[in-house]
């Protein structure tokens, strides 16, 4: 299920785990999706307030969600005992409650704030598209921007909307050809109302494949509810200039260097010995250092969505400097000869 350029509200699922130990209920939802939060408490309570939950230390902090920042993404109902949540952020993994006395920073067995408390997880998945080793054909991965904190029971792999199969593997065990009339989607078991954006697969070369997406965060260069079609590389290589081994103070150079031309909105990471530069994404496949110092010293690495590189090791030579070799001409063999003589005149003269 996909979300229309209106917006919509998805169904949510609970995971019943709550009642057992003061746990939470678990509600999952999509991201940029709606949720309903429902108040467990007695219906004969008649000042019931929601809290959005935080940690300080042992104690837990509670943010009313009427003077919240950005209150204008809560409704609550007439009876305050259902909280709506609009356009869920990426990622969030907020704990909320509802209660009608003032919840305790210590919550014990006797608060009610902790008996209906409600952890909200939002995610997003997206199929990734990766190159196998057959050149010809790429293989498929259900991704989830959110590390999930429990291990998915399955997931379930859908073709032009209707059930292909289920494995615990995030991975599509088949290899993929090019075909643009065939649609690939994901779901985790137990949550399939929540699918990833379709995405089919344009062209496979050698040097690159071509995929569409119906969209989701692949998109979002443009926009995450309209689709897009993303040429990939088959392959990445860092290039260094002037050299793999350069002295201190020099200006070094790394380029991203692709298998195919890519399109001018493609993004590049930067990794030192296998850590990002940056935390976001540059679209210049060029890194440059104007005066590398072995600070600057290491393995770089380049990736384009899930396509890496190769590392590249740079060497910086510390405190030593280049040999210079003096080519003389005939002319100015000729003047140092001629120094030469007038001094051995003048000696001999004396």
């Amino acid at each position: 299920m996909f979300l229309s350029a209106a917006g919509c509200l998805l169904m949510v699922y609970i995971l019943c785990i709550s009642g057992v130990e003061g746990k939470p209920n678990s509600v999952f939802a999509l991201k940029g999706s709606s949720v309903n939060l429902s108040c467990s408490a007695p219906h004969s309570a008649a000042n019931i307030k929601w809290y959005i939950v935080s940690k300080s230390g042992a104690e837990n902090v509670y943010h009313d969600v009427s003077a919240h920042k950005n209150h204008e993404r809560f409704i609550i109902s007439e009876d305050n005992f259902t909280l709506t949540i609009r356009d869920l952020p990426e990622c969030e993994r907020n704990l909320y409650c509802c209660s009608e006395t003032v919840p305790k920073m210590r919550p014990d067995e006797t608060d009610s704030c902790q008996q209906n408390s409600i952890q909200l997880r939002v995610i997003d998945l997206q199929v990734k598209v990766f190159p196998a080793s057959e050149r010809q054909k790429v293989t498929l991965m259900c991704s989830s921007s959110c590390s999930l904190t429990e291990s998915p029971a399955a997931f379930i792999w859908y073709q032009n909307g209707e059930f292909l199969y289920e494995d615990w593997s995030p991975w599509y065990q088949e290899l993929v050809n090019s075909d643009q009339a065939v649609r690939y989607s994901c779901a985790i078991k137990g949550y399939e109302d929540l699918r990833a954006p379709d995405v089919s697969v344009d062209s496979v070369s050698g040097s690159c494949f071509s995929v569409t997406y119906a969209g989701g965060r692949m998109c979002s260069y443009k926009s995450e509810k309209q689709s897009c079609s993303i040429t990939f590389p088959a392959d990445l290589l860092v290039d260094v200039r002037p050299a793999a081994e350069v002295t201190e103070g020099q200006r070094v150079t790394l380029t991203c260097s692709t298998s195919c031309p890519l399109s001018e909105n493609t993004n590049y990471i930067w990794y030192l010995n296998s850590r990002p530069l940056s935390l976001t994404k540059t679209p210049n496949k060029h890194l440059i250092i104007d005066a590398v110092s072995s600070r600057d010293e290491g393995n770089y690495s380049c990736a384009v969505e899930m396509i890496s590189s190769v590392g590249k090791t740079l060497t910086v030579l510390r405190g030593r400097t280049a040999t210079t070799t003096v080519n003389w001409g005939p002319a100015a063999r000729f003047s140092v000869s001629l120094l030469v003589c007038l001094l051995l005149s003048v000696f001999v003269f004396l």
